[in-house]
């Protein structure tokens, strides 16, 4: 889709709306592309999805999206052969531990979130990367037993230092020494040993200055009767850097071997945020999943514009009797909201995203959806309000065909009145003929009127409180709104001569204007209605989503019909018979699985797969094993 439209209708404030409730920067990046889908198949997976991640939160258990850092930066660089820090190498072994607790999490949900679970099973465990790095880092550190080498290494450099400390502590304690000290305690400074020694007496104490006071009354000496165990120290700490780059290498060097799996395991859980993040928007704005029309049939019930505070519900229908509809009414009235309304919604459903509509709501499919919404003047290339009307107007009637929706917002504006009504009632015309389902306001009674006479047509107002002179927002389908300018100008005081002049006036154009617009019957072009292919989906295939209409809940179809008319179902690895005429698809095998998925795992739990994989392998030896495996199973 022309993606010029997005800011127009809004759409981008809803992509902001859906980030605040991705967890992860993962979730971010995958809305931050998310873009309407044109086909029917897609849009129904992505519904799927949204639809069962609410299904799932709605049950009140917690879902587990921990861990979710952009583990990708790091993989990358342990594949350049980057070693990892042990704070990066912690991050990875948490995502790890959030992608396994989620394949647990979501295989509970296997029969009322089939799509959603079967992505679980491509969730890798990558051995056991996660417990090798948790084995050897303790929060941002390396354990000091992170190898046996490093743990003897560390115990010999505990040893060193108490060596030290204890020489120096015995210095201290020497009556000879104790004087020449500003403190009696040992102090560590540049990574060595030392004494606080008075400058004044610096000279006294045999051995190397280290530092000094931030004053200067104090050095900091290191003795030469340590400085041969401070060197072993030093070598000991050599072997412990050396060692714990070895750890750190092979701990990276697991990483860039489960680079793939890993990389697969970060794809899924954004999909997981991503899914979960619709779900929660779904519950915010009280959304609902609308059905999506076979043809043109395109219901509005009780929508509310999702930006808006309690906007006022909108009504709204085009497709089947009509194809054109023609709002007209007050400024501030809401017009250019119902375009809007109408648009943003259907980006919002080709999106994957539920809607915050009633019951009975039914959604076309558009290839297009073309707007021209708001002032088009572009001072930039000199375009007039007209000219940049007309701009958008040249593209929209190059473009549009019978999978398109246009939205037109005061049609013909910026130019001569009768002009501009002629103007706006051909183009009407053209994109009536072209198939388009096309919504337009006006102020133009000519372009009301033109509609009034035409087939495919229909007119629409705004209402407001003739009173009070203020807007109730309302959309009334099937009533032209009447021009009310010298009514408000008389509620609004205007000298009743220049009222009378007015309405004399207003007649004379009327009578003597022969730029009568007419009407022409015309054939639209339509799409090609989808309801045989809906006839055709009574096949029923492996694996299909069914409900069981005896006790209305899910199972899954494992073969049939047979020539009785019967099949054969499976819930929670049981089997069962019905006749096929009791069940009900709700989702197809072919949509909620991949292709080369193992279908078993739906009816055989692992015990069963694995035990008919170890006969078919020869795996089991005697007939004991046989016995006893097979007892297991009963179990």
């Amino acid at each position: 889709m022309n993606k010029k439209i997005y800011e127009k209708l809004n759409y981008y404030e809803i992509k902001e709306e859906l980030k605040n409730h991705a967890l992860s920067e993962l979730g971010k990046e995958k809305i931050e592309r998310l873009e309407p889908l044109t086909s029917r198949k897609g849009i129904e997976n992505s519904l799927e999805k949204t639809t069962e991640a609410v299904e799932i939160l709605s049950q009140g258990r917690g879902v587990p999206m921990y861990g979710l850092s952009a583990v990708n930066a790091y993989i990358d660089k342990a594949d350049k052969g980057v070693i990892l820090k042990p704070t990066e190498l912690v991050k990875i072994a948490d995502f790890q531990r959030g992608c396994l607790s989620m394949k647990k999490f979501i295989q509970d949900f296997r029969y009322m979130a089939p799509v959603l679970s079967s992505f679980s099973e491509n969730i890798n465990e990558c051995g056991s990367l996660e417990d090798e790095i948790l084995a050897c880092i303790n929060g941002a550190d390396l354990r000091h037993d992170a190898s046996p080498r490093l743990g003897k290494l560390n115990k010999k450099k505990k040893t060193t230092e108490d060596r030290i400390k204890t020489k120096l502590e015995t210095l201290i304690s020497n009556s000879s020494y104790s004087k020449y000290l500003q403190e009696s305690f040992v102090a560590e400074r540049m990574g060595k040993y030392t004494l606080p020694v008075k400058r004044t007496y610096k000279s006294m104490v045999k051995g190397s200055i280290i530092d000094e006071s931030s004053t200067g009354s104090t050095v900091f000496i290191e003795p030469d009767s340590v400085k041969k165990i401070t060197l072993e120290l030093e070598q000991i700490n050599y072997e412990i850097q050396d060692e714990e780059y070895q750890i750190l290498s092979t701990l990276t060097g697991f990483v860039s071997m489960y680079r793939k799996e890993l990389e697969m395991n970060a794809e899924i859980m954004s999909e997981y945020d991503f899914a979960f993040a619709k779900g929660k928007y779904s519950l915010a704005i009280n959304g609902k999943r609308p059905e999506l029309s076979p043809g043109d049939e395109f219901v509005i019930r009780r929508g509310r514009h999702p930006l808006l505070v309690d906007p006022v519900p909108l009504d709204f229908n085009i497709g089947e009797d009509f194809r054109t509809l023609v709002i007209t009414g007050p400024n501030t009235g809401g017009k250019t909201i119902v375009l809007k309304t109408v648009g943003l919604m259907t980006l919002m459903l080709q999106s994957g995203l539920h809607l915050p509509v009633g019951e009975g709501s039914i959604f076309p499919v558009f290839s297009e959806i073309f707007v021209d919404v708001g002032d088009a003047q572009d001072i930039k290339n000199s375009l007039s309000t007209f000219s940049g009307h007309m701009k958008n107007i040249v593209e929209i009637t190059n473009g549009a065909d019978s999978k398109s929706l246009v939205l037109l917002d005061e049609i013909g504006t910026g130019t001569d009145p009768r002009e501009g009504a002629a103007i706006g009632s051909a183009v009407l015309e053209d994109l009536y003929k072209n198939g388009a389902l096309t919504v337009v306001t006006t102020h133009y009674s000519k372009i009301k009127d033109f509609a009034e006479e035409m087939n495919g047509f229909q007119n629409a107002k705004m209402l407001f409180n003739a009173e009070t002179l203020e807007p109730y927002y309302k959309l009334v389908i099937g009533d032209a709104g009447e021009s009310n300018a010298l009514w408000i100008s008389e509620r609004l005081g205007l000298k009743k001569s220049i009222l009378k002049r007015s309405a004399e006036l207003t007649g004379e154009k009327e009578v003597s204007s022969t730029q009568t617009i007419r009407a022409r019957n015309i054939q639209p072009k339509t799409r090609k209605p989808e309801k045989e292919k809906v006839k055709k989906q009574k096949k029923f295939f492996k694996g299909d989503l069914v409900i069981n209409l005896n006790d209305n809940e899910k199972a899954i179809l494992f073969e049939g019909p047979d020539e009785k008319g019967m099949v054969n179902l499976s819930r929670n690895y049981e089997f069962f018979t019905l006749p096929v005429k009791r069940i009900k698809l709700i989702g197809k095998a072919s949509d909620l699985y991949p292709a080369d998925y193992d279908m078993d795992q739906l009816f055989y739990s692992f015990k069963v797969r694995k035990f008919d994989r170890d006969v078919s392998r020869g795996g089991i030896k005697s007939f004991k094993e046989l016995k006893d495996r097979l007892e297991k199973i009963n179990k």
